[in-house]
């Protein structure tokens, strides 16, 4: 949650990233099984 919070004003392909580094620290950089992501942007709706 803090490193979604950290990159959130970024970009999602960056957000992805931080989250996977995120991760490889946690783990030692040893993953032993395989790693899905999936981010969305959502946007406020226009007020036109």
């Amino acid at each position: 949650m803090e490193t979604l919070a950290a990159n959130a004003a970024g970009s999602v392909p960056d957000m992805l990233d931080a989250v996977q580094q995120a991760l490889l620290d946690f783990c030692d950089g040893d993953l032993r099984d395989d790693v899905s992501m999936m981010a969305l942007r959502v946007l406020p709706p226009d007020l036109v």
